[in-house]
């Protein structure tokens, strides 16, 4: 179930379906893009999870199809000959036809075309080998999101009912164009609608790629729709605060999410973005910035003199957005003051800041 902190507003699982996100897997591989929101949602919630399985887009000016595979039939092999099976621009034919066994081939002479032309574009969807390959799918706050059948089965009811409304304009606002071919526009918005309904039944909030977000934008603005599109709670302050953490490695990123501090450092964001929010928007990013790096960073100096009378002097150096290396004193002193400097050390290992410094990419003292 999606649930909110009700102690620091904080989101605690997000859901990434295939559908409403394969704009991004456009290439050989996913983009950039979908790593960046899987890096976002990795610091900002508790739980992110996952569609399995992988979607199979095939785009051409005479129609387009769309072909999911369970989870039990791909491999790595599969997924890589899949996306690399198509070159954009050249002849493709899709074909139907009865498998004498799971996993071979049809006879040809019993095989059907559906659809032949000019690929326009090919999108082959899948999370299995970007979380192999940045080692998420060994840490315990990932996981595979499996509906049961019941729910599945509704949502695609919802989603036709919600579909035939679309069609006939029953809408108070008319649904903005996606795509130029109205094959693969038709097929964005209907994936919405059944990932949406999905997300509803489930209970958790769905992850959906920027394509689709003029479609979100609209559909929340309607009176006659319960879709509600919003943030992740401290997504704009992690952006302000932090630009370049979608630079991270995956390791980085596994260590931030289970650093003790994540909770207070989520919880902060939302405290900035709370403390603007009377302001205009266009305002937002430049005040959080102010907020934290004045009040927050006086409040880490507050407590250095605790670790200056064991090991020296700690500066924090806002312009770099690093904290520097303390001085080591001589060995005696450090010897002496051992207690207290581990004392001072959890302390700030508690301490958002230290979280903040290492998503902006700096290194913890």
């Amino acid at each position: 179930m999606a649930t909110t902190s009700e102690k620091t507003g904080t989101l605690h699982r997000v859901w990434f379906p295939l559908r409403s996100n394969a704009t991004y897997f456009h290439g050989p591989g996913p983009s950039l893009d979908v790593e960046a929101r899987i890096k976002q949602a990795a610091l900002l919630c508790e739980e992110v999870a996952f569609e399995f399985g992988m979607l199979d887009v095939t785009v051409t000016e005479n129609g387009m199809s769309s072909f999911w595979t369970p989870p039990n039939q791909l491999s790595e092999e599969v997924i890589r000959r899949h996306r690399e099976a198509t070159v954009r621009g050249g002849p493709v034919y899709v074909a139907i036809g009865p498998e004498s066994e799971p996993g071979v081939p049809a006879d040809p002479a019993q095989m059907h075309t559906m659809m032949s032309g000019t690929l326009q574009q090919a999108l082959v969807a899948e999370y299995h080998l970007l979380l192999q390959e940045s080692g998420l799918d060994n840490v315990s706050w990932t996981t595979w999101a499996v509906p049961p059948l019941e729910a599945i089965e509704y949502a695609k009811q919802v989603a036709q009912r919600q579909n035939q409304r679309e069609l006939i304009g029953m809408l108070a606002s008319p649904l903005p164009k996606l795509s130029e071919n109205s094959f693969l526009d038709n097929q964005l918005k209907k994936d919405l609608n059944y990932d949406l309904a999905l997300a509803g039944l489930m209970g958790v909030p769905a992850a959906v790629d920027d394509v689709r977000r003029p479609i979100l934008m609209t559909k929340a603005a309607t009176d006659d729709t319960s879709t509600s599109t919003r943030r992740t709670p401290g997504a704009l302050a992690l952006h302000a605060l932090a630009p370049d953490y979608t630079a991270l490695s995956w390791l980085d990123v596994i260590a931030l999410h289970d650093d003790d501090a994540i909770g207070a450092f989520r919880a902060t964001l939302v405290e900035l973005e709370d403390a603007v929010a009377g302001r205009p928007e266009e305002e937002w990013g430049e005040a959080i910035r102010d907020l934290a790096f004045d009040e927050s960073l006086q409040k880490a100096n507050d407590r250095l003199p605790t670790v200056r009378g064991a090991i020296g002097d700690v500066a924090v150096d806002v312009a770099a957005g690093s904290i520097p290396l303390p001085l080591v004193a001589p060995a005696t002193s450090l010897i002496k003051g051992v207690a207290k400097v581990q004392r001072a050390r959890e302390e700030r290992r508690q301490d958002w800041l230290a979280v903040l410094f290492a998503a902006r990419g700096r290194r913890r003292p």
